[in-house]
């Protein structure tokens, strides 16, 4: 399908071609995923773990189908097909369940479908005979019964993956953690491939040992996080689309995402208006009060910049370029710790004339912040800082997003990188900017040190881009914490939960302390992002 430079650069030939195989091989002209999702995951009555459906074999649909695919695009060399299945199976939620409608496939006889069972036939491969899989199958046949039942086909599954990567005898078997990890991304994630594997090969799973920010406390004033959680996690972890263990509170969803951040402000209350909404907090802050930390998030993508810009001799300002590799998500539900609920009884009726009171609730605010994290991203970032000598043409905040937008894209050429359509706006079309007078750098966040040098800029521009490409391998491995797009909610909602009146005065005492008014945004209401076309998978 990538043959040619054209197809490689243009995804809609390459719908159209799908769109043909489709109309050959059905009657309906639907991409074929969706009609099987749609006749037979509810007709059949599958279960769902992870979002996917859980089939007889124990294989987990639609993953198993994205796998093989992305697997075949990806060792083809192929990037932009690849780029359009990502951007098929981005949102499971698409794949709707209508069991009224019935498509009909082309019966066994139809000559396209004997090519296609031909070439079928010819992929499908047995399991060999080794000490690994001896393992597997003794190890799996040592385990209890109610196992089998509730996880059938997962030997079979484990197996495969082995087969595929020639893992025959304890020789083969991955060493390192990112050995692991990358062998574990194969296999369909559920909770019994762990013990599995450690009692059959000796494999440890390891855990994702950063701090995941998912579930933690936020105090919005300062804008930060806060090192401690309301919540009773719980111990018992569970494989995660990652390839590492993840509490099984926290849901990770893959969310393969490149998202270009480059924002101007020409105050301080427009910067904060922005950045609640960033974290999905309706409402204000009282900007004259002087207490939200706006230097805590200015810089890497937000730019205060003041309306005088001609009269300094540099405008110095910062982008941010984020790889989203996943999503991790609190469930619903979870226990509150004895910790929170016994400071949250001790709080008085909130009064701001008293002394004790107002004391008692700074210092709640200082112990727990005042919302909680539910949501955020995993990866890494490229960070990227400018500064340029003023122009003639650099003279509103207009000027300089048009400046920027334009530089984007002449960083985009030197270091090999896509561009975001919705970054650059309406100036992409413009001509190229001129260079002289600016100055910038380039740092990377996240993944294997190893890639952590002073400045990109001081490599050439091939050598940039292999040098990229390796760290944003390695973020799978050793990825990031993401800090913009989060999820936040309020303590008082959860407060609310074991102590109604406290909740209420939490409200109270965070309008009359903190001169706000905020309220949280449900995710499911916000409108949603308009579409972007397929990156580059850089």
């Amino acid at each position: 399908m990538g043959e040619t430079p054209n197809l490689r650069q243009n995804p809609e030939e390459k719908c159209k071609m799908f769109a043909k195989v489709v109309e050959q091989f059905t009657e309906l002209p639907r991409p074929i995923v969706t009609i099987l999702a749609e006749n037979k995951g509810a007709d059949y009555k599958l279960k769902k773990e992870n979002g996917y459906f859980k089939l007889p074999n124990g294989d987990f649909y639609p993953h198993n189908l994205f796998g093989a695919i992305q697997s075949l695009t990806s060792h083809s060399g192929d990037d932009m097909e690849e780029a359009i299945i990502r951007a098929a199976f981005k949102d499971i939620s698409k794949f709707t369940l209508k069991p009224k409608l019935v498509v009909e496939l082309l019966s066994d006889g139809v000559q396209s479908v004997k090519n296609a069972q031909m070439v079928i036939d010819k992929i499908q491969f047995q399991i060999s005979a080794s000490p690994i899989m001896e393992n597997l199958e003794q190890s799996w046949k040592n385990m209890s019964s109610s196992i089998h039942d509730n996880y059938p086909g997962t030997l079979l599954c484990v197996q495969r993956v082995f087969e595929r990567k020639k893992i025959y005898t304890m020789e083969n078997l991955p060493q390192t953690k990112k050995d692991i990890v990358s062998l574990m991304k194969e296999i369909p994630a559920n909770n019994v491939v762990p013990q599995l594997l450690e009692q059959a090969l000796g494999i440890e799973v390891p855990k994702l040992n950063i701090s995941l920010v998912t579930g933690q406390c936020y105090n919005i004033i300062n804008d930060c996080t806060v090192p401690i959680t309301i919540f009773k996690l719980e111990t018992n972890y569970t494989l995660s689309p990652i390839g590492y263990l993840m509490p099984s509170d926290i849901k990770c969803e893959l969310n393969p995402e490149i998202k270009d951040i480059c924002e101007f402000f020409r105050s301080n209350a427009e910067y904060i208006a922005s950045r609640l909404k960033d974290l999905n907090v309706a409402g204000n802050i009282n900007v004259n009060n002087h207490l939200f930390n706006v230097t805590a998030r200015v810089g890497g993508d937000y730019n205060v910049i003041s309306t005088n810009v001609d009269c300094n001799k540099f405008t110095k300002f910062a982008a941010l370029r984020e790889y989203r590799q996943f999503r991790l998500t609190l469930v619903n539900d979870v226990d509150l710790s004895q910790e929170f609920t016994a400071a949250v009884d001790n709080l008085p009726t909130f009064a701001l004339k008293k002394l004790e009171s107002v004391n008692k609730f700074k210092a709640f605010f200082q112990r727990f912040g005042t919302h909680v994290v539910t949501s955020c991203f995993g990866g890494g970032a490229m960070e990227f800082a400018v500064s340029v000598e003023n122009k003639e043409t650099l003279k509103s905040i207009e000027d300089i997003r048009r400046f920027a937008s334009q530089l984007r894209a002449d960083f985009g050429n030197v270091f090999g990188l896509g561009i975001d359509s919705t970054y650059t706006g309406g100036y992409q079309n413009e001509s190229r900017t001129n260079l002289s007078g600016t100055s910038y750098n380039a740092t990377l966040k996240g993944g294997d040190m190893t890639y952590h040098i002073r400045n990109l800029t001081q490599l050439s521009s091939d050598k940039a881009s292999e040098h990229i490409e390796k760290w944003v391998q390695s973020l799978s491995v050793q990825p990031l914490m993401l800090n913009t797009n989060m999820h936040l909610m309020p303590l008082s909602y959860y407060a609310r939960k074991h102590n109604p009146n406290a909740g209420q005065q939490i409200d109270l005492a965070s309008q009359e302390l903190f001169k706000d008014n905020l309220k949280y945004v449900p995710v499911s209401t916000r409108t949603p992002p308009r579409p972007k076309p397929p990156h580059h998978p850089l």
